[in-house]
């Protein structure tokens, strides 16, 4: 056992005590002395034991001493146990429990789990943070947060909802903290069942939203803003919905200048059809505008024209386009005082055409008292005075508003006065909408020099002002939604490298804005293992390689810490050799994600480690829905044990690798498991090398969606020490049995000599005396606890081992039920065993409990024989040996609830990103409220759909109880359902199909598959069917072992002839190309029968 040989060891105490371990030493000596010398008949304890190697073995030592009839200690006899597997086992478990418990403590989110009544039994440092509390005022004992009155029931609902088929809810309300504020929070609940489906305790998982509340909030202002522009713009505004593919229009809403201009009553038109409310709309050219811009999407712009029928009429200038929802928007404006004053000014002109005849600005000339000297008719447009009026006059003679006359006077000296132009804007109060004006002041000199008179040309800027106050608003809501995503933008210019961009991206790292000029700036900062694979990235962009510029990496903050970026961008503007001169970009802070990614890939590493380096063979298994069995991992000692390797066996059925009579035993076993659904334990057998190994092997059955049993965890222990001890038990007692044979016959043959030789009987008898006593020290000093009961189930022996079990002396038991031994919830089974062993039947391994030391219960694994009488028939009683393996299922119960709560956390990082990504999704969603080039909006529609896409693959994870694989079928339906949805291909008459049943792959495939997928449904869906052209949109999906094939097929019009579809400005299509290279795959294009795409791709590692 401690490597050492027998004549190594002095068979003297003294020189076992040398070998036990210092600081142990005094306390086992005096231990064992009390015993001998105290009265004490018994002796146990654990301490360390120096093995030959010089390190030392953890054991338990049981003695117990024997007194001749004076009560003198005449010997100790005892029995040693190996715990060192059993304590370092029992360490990793520690260790792992201690850094599982740190990943909670160290989340900024709040965790906390409590039982039904409210007491707590754990809480995170952030929790204990947020409330004000220490972590030891709140774990057992019940606080409950002050909930705002109105969202009580809310809360209330919530864990009314919870069950074992719906176990997990997500809520969002306010509570009262202690010192009066009211925050609002977000919570992920969980219910955590018992067997019987009773909730055990419930998990909380949450976080502060009062800053996402606060800033919707603002949403909702700013868009009540927005309706408080659009009821009182000048400008009439009319939304109609389509009826019947376009043949009328029916009024949905108008604003209150449609009411002033038309001379109509909000509620007398909404609901109506636009023909009855105008029903020259047809003659006045407007209604086919109505139909071409709600079957092509185009805005188009109707001319002004005059408007009549019975009631009003009136000149109109349409600005017409469609809505996403399909409603179509009429801006307008009443033309008809401008359209007066055209003529008028047309028919001035007619009298008076001089040099500045058609020009739109205001040309005036001035002498050096101010007065006009000429003024062009453009004034008239303006002022409504004709231009005669002005001549003669001065500003202020024409009445003027004062502070407008000095600006003009100022201006007017200035250029006098210095003899250089001046420009400068002045507002013209023109009735209810004044007029901006650039004019510029030029002088006109005389041939000395002297300047004689300035002219004067002013141009109305009104329009401009406007669009550049919308394009400041527009940029404004952009960068209040770049600033929620914590996104900027940036450019750089080629090959000069300098950069312009928004000040975000230096000050979101503690940076001054003027502290970068250069594109080398940002990069002294990148973290140097990042440098070389960022700078390449954007060579192989603006080498063409590479659609875009996509890369993430690491840069150091003002303050010295390193801060994870995602830059992504292209090329904007090329020179005229076609070389990149502009590249624009956006970068966005992706430290938190980072962050939860190495968390999580810490934890599988330790838990791989934990598992990678047990003592026990442990693998899994993955049971498929026709119930056949496929490794899906083996550990280093189970490979050492089945004799082939985790990479050769993962993936592949069982018998495919083994035996048939090996792989018959194997799914035997297995399907038993998941016929019972609960875990299995038994023992088996394997040949190896130079002898048979002896295992005992528990299954432990991991069940998903449908309490179907979809994987097993399998330990398998081996226990051919212990056998062969056994074997080797049952030998002595055949050798023992042997040499009573021959004693007897000694005794036979002294017997005989005894007539001649009288004094030989007490030799006789004092060997007989000796043999009786071996046989019975044998039996009662054996290491493992041994029972022996007769037919009417009364103990008649009891070994010290099975006192040690079960603190009882054998005095106690002898006599009584063998029933009192065990619990009695259990009682009866274990009886039943009892019976079928007294029946002849040999048990070889049973798991029976029993009433331990303390009353604590104990699980002991027995094996038992029957013992007959002379005639080889009759039962006279029956014995039983056990192994105590009370610590092993422990530690096996110990390992499952760990695993459980890394799936559990898993699962919520999963919903995390998710929701993250969900915001992002938002985010474009709130930016495209505000744009209006159909262009940029498709663009941004576009990308919400990819992102979607990628959210799905997360949402899917996180839903299933198999957080590894994906249902690759349920995956295509849904996203088809999505995107036949956005794109109203299921009114148009089109029908989508899938065919990948039984299909999973992982994360690391499905995003990208899912991206592809997204991308060839949308195109087929924008350019496939126009003009209402019915079809069918199908896919599907084959696998050959690692290599998926995949045919996308649609029956529409299909890709032009002439489309080199490789090598297109489409941005769908390059991410096509892109994305099957990174899954290594091929694809081919088929364009006999609408478009069918064919690809090979495969699996990553």
């Amino acid at each position: 056992m401690f490597g050492y040989r027998p004549e190594e060891i002095e068979p003297t105490v003294a020189s076992w005590y040398t070998r036990i371990h210092p600081d142990d030493r005094e306390r086992i000596i005096d231990g064992i002395h009390a015993a001998k010398d105290g009265g004490e008949n018994k002796w146990s304890d654990e301490y360390r034991f120096r093995k030959a190697d010089g390190t030392y073995a953890y054991v338990f030592d049981r003695g117990f001493v024997i007194r001749d009839p004076e009560g003198r200690a005449i010997r100790m006899v005892g029995a040693i146990q190996d715990l060192t597997e059993r304590m370092r086992m029992v360490d990793a478990l520690r260790e792992s429990e201690e850094r599982f418990r740190h990943i909670l403590e160290d989340q900024t989110e709040f965790i906390c789990r409590f039982r039904p009544d409210g007491t707590y039994v754990f809480v995170n440092d952030a929790y204990a943070r947020y409330f004000a509390k220490t972590r030891e005022e709140l774990i057992g004992h019940i606080y409950r947060p002050v909930v705002f009155p109105e969202d009580r029931q809310i809360v209330q609902d919530v864990f009314d909802s919870l069950s074992q088929e719906h176990p997990v809810a997500t809520s969002e309300h306010r509570i009262t903290m202690p010192d009066g504020r009211v925050r609002w929070q977000q919570w992920s609940d969980r219910a955590i069942f018992d067997e019987t489906g009773a909730v055990r305790e419930y998990q909380s998982v949450g976080r502060d939203i009062t800053a996402q509340k606060e800033a919707e909030e603002a949403l909702k202002q700013s868009e009540a803003r927005f309706r408080n522009l659009f009821s009182n713009m000048s400008a009439g505004v009319a939304i109609y919905g389509v009826v019947e593919d376009g043949k009328d229009f029916i009024f949905r809403e108008i604003n209150p200048a449609v009411e002033r201009i038309e001379n109509v009553r909000r509620v007398d038109v909404i609901g109506k059809s636009v023909l009855e409310v105008f029903p020259g709309v047809k003659e006045f050219g407007l209604f086919e505008v109505f139909q071409r811009v709600w079957r092509t999407g185009i805005p188009e712009q109707h001319p002004v024209s005059e408007y009549r029928d019975g009631r009003i009429s009136g000149w109109r200038e349409n600005t017409i386009y469609r809505l996403p929802s399909g409603e179509v928007v009429s801006i307008y404006e009443d033309v008809t005082g401008k359209k007066q004053a055209e003529e008028a000014i047309r028919l001035s002109e007619a009298r008076y055409r001089t040099l500045t005849e058609g020009i739109p600005d205001i040309i005036a000339r001035f002498d050096r008292e101010h007065r006009h000297t000429y003024i062009n008719q453009a004034i008239e447009r303006v002022t409504g005075k004709p231009a005669e009026s002005f001549l003669g006059r001065t500003n202020q003679d024409l009445g003027m508003p004062d502070e407008l006359n000095r600006l003009w006077d100022e201006n007017l000296d200035r250029v006098f006065e210095e003899g250089s132009p001046v420009t400068f804007e002045f507002v013209y109060p023109s009735g209810e909408n004044p007029v901006v004006f650039e004019s510029r002041i030029i002088p006109e000199f005389s041939q000395s020099g002297e300047v004689l008179s300035v002219i004067s040309v002013a141009r109305d800027i009104s329009a401009e002002k406007r669009a550049d106050k919308k394009r400041k608003e527009s940029e404004s809501r952009l960068d209040v939604a770049m600033e929620m995503g914590n996104i900027a933008w940036w450019e750089m210019d080629l090959p000069s490298g300098g950069v312009r961009f928004h000040d975000r991206k230096a000050t979101m790292l503690g940076y001054a804005p003027g502290q970068f000029a250069t594109y080398q700036d940002f990069c002294a900062l990148i973290y140097p293992d990042d440098l070389d694979r960022t700078m390449q990235a954007m060579r192989d962009h603006l080498e063409g390689k590479v659609p875009r510029y996509d890369v993430e990496y690491r840069i150091r903050t003002s303050g010295g810490e390193w801060r994870w970026f995602h830059d992504s961008g292209g090329v904007t503007r090329r020179d005229p050799d076609g070389k990149p001169a502009t590249v624009t970009g956006m970068v966005v802070d992706i430290t938190g994600i980072k962050m939860a990614e190495e968390a999580l890939r810490e934890a599988e590493e330790r838990y791989e480690e934990i598992v990678t380096h047990a003592l026990d063979s442990i693998f899994i298994i993955d049971v498929t829905a026709d119930e056949r069995f496929r490794i899906r991992y083996m550990n280093p000692v189970s490979e050492d044990e089945m004799g082939i390797t985790n990479a050769s066996a993962s993936g592949r059925f069982i018998e495919d690798l083994f035996p048939g009579e090996t792989s018959e035993h194997l799914s035997s076993m297995y399907r038993q498991c998941v016929k019972t659904g609960s875990p299995l334990s038994y023992e088996e057998t394997m040949d190896r090398g130079p002898g048979r190994r002896y295992y005992s092997t528990t299954l432990i059955p991991l069940k998903g969606a449908g309490k179907r049993t979809e994987r097993i965890i399998g330990i398998s222990h081996d226990i051919t020490n212990r056998k062969l001890m056994e074997s080797e038990i049952r030998a002595l007692n055949t050798v023992l049995e042997q040499r009573v044979i021959e004693r007897t016959r000694e005794l036979e043959r002294t017997n005989l000599a005894l007539i001649a030789e009288i004094g030989q009987r007490e030799v006789a008898e004092e060997k007989l005396r000796e043999t009786n006593e071996y046989l019975n020290n044998l039996f009662d000093y054996a290491n493992a606890p041994i029972i022996v009961w007769d037919p009417e189930f009364r103990i008649t022996r009891f070994n010290h081992a099975f006192e040690w079990l079960t603190g009882c002396p054998s005095a106690e038991v002898i006599g009584q039920p063998v029933s009192v031994l065990f619990p009695e919830q259990s009682r009866e089974r274990s009886m039943a065993y009892l019976r079928q062993a007294m029946e002849g039947e040999r048990w070889e391994a049973v798991e029976i409990p029993i009433h331990g030391r303390e009353g604590i219960e104990r699980i002991v694994l027995w094996n038992s024989a029957t013992l007959l009488a002379g005639d080889g028939k009759t039962v006279v009683a029956a014995i039983a040996q056990g192994q105590d393996i009370t610590e092993r299922k422990n530690a096996e119960e110990k390992l499952r609830t760990s695993l459980d709560e890394k799936l559990t956390l898993l699962k919520e990082v999963h919903h995390r990103v998710k929701n993250n990504l969900q915001i992002i999704v938002s985010l474009l969603n709130l930016q495209s409220r505000y744009i209006t080039d159909e262009k940029t909006l498709a663009a941004i529609r576009e990308s919400q759909n990819r992102v979607r896409a990628m959210a799905l693959v997360h949402e899917k994870l996180y839903q299933t109880e198999n957080l590894s694989q994906i249902n690759l079928d349920d995956y295509l339906k849904y996203l088809g359902k999505s995107l036949f949805q956005f794109y109203g291909a299921g009114t148009r008459g089109i029908t989508f199909s899938t065919d990948a049943a039984g299909i999973h792959v992982d994360i690391n495939t499905a995003i990208p598959f899912g991206l592809i997928m997204n991308e060839l449904i949308s195109n087929s869906l924008k350019y496939g069917f126009p003009e209402r052209r019915r079809g069918e949109v199908s896919i599907s999906v084959r696998r050959e072992d690692r290599a998926l094939y995949v045919e996308y097929r649609d029956t529409g019009v299909g890709i032009p002839d002439g489309l080199d579809w490789q090598d297109t400005k489409s941005l769908g299509l390059r991410l096509v190309n892109s994305l099957v290279s990174q899954l290594n795959g091929s694809i081919a294009l088929d364009r006999r029968e609408g478009t069918a795409f064919s690809m090979v791709l495969y699996e990553k590692e």
